[in-house]
């Protein structure tokens, strides 16, 4: 990570380890902004993932959805394969429209992010895939 952004990553994880989620999700997005700002997409889309993660904690949904969305979009623009970061934002935007009560919608993510924990042999990525698809088949 930038120098620049390791004051607010630290901050952001010692919130975290604290179990403040909504105080390390203020410093990942802090993070992000300025990791926007002077345009490193990699630093963004982490501190996107990561927020959205401490929002889904802190049962924020809205806020995560959004931040998990741009992260997907930063990803779509500058990863050329479907990488683990992508399943682990598909992964949180699906748990942030169950929340919202889009469990219909969130299978499609959950689907993407399953396939991508399958090829890369993450076995409790595709477990927890194959419940949620399991639970909202019902």
């Amino acid at each position: 990570m930038p120098e620049r952004l390791r004051p607010m990553l630290a901050r952001a994880r010692t919130a975290s380890e604290a179990g403040d989620h909504r105080a390390a999700a203020r410093g990942y997005y802090e993070a992000a902004d300025k990791a926007r700002s002077v345009e490193l997409l990699g630093e963004l889309a982490f501190c996107l993932r990561h927020g959205a993660q401490h929002s889904i904690e802190s049962r924020q949904m809205r806020l995560a959805l959004d931040a998990a969305e741009e992260a997907m979009s930063v990803y779509e623009q500058t990863e050329t394969g479907k990488s683990l970061n992508f399943a682990n934002t598909a992964r949180l935007i699906a748990l942030a429209m169950e929340g919202m009560g889009r469990a219909e919608e969130a299978r499609t993510y959950w689907s993407e992010a399953r396939a991508i924990y399958d090829l890369n042999g993450v076995k409790a990525g595709v477990e927890e895939c194959d419940t949620h698809l399991l639970g909202s088949a019902n």
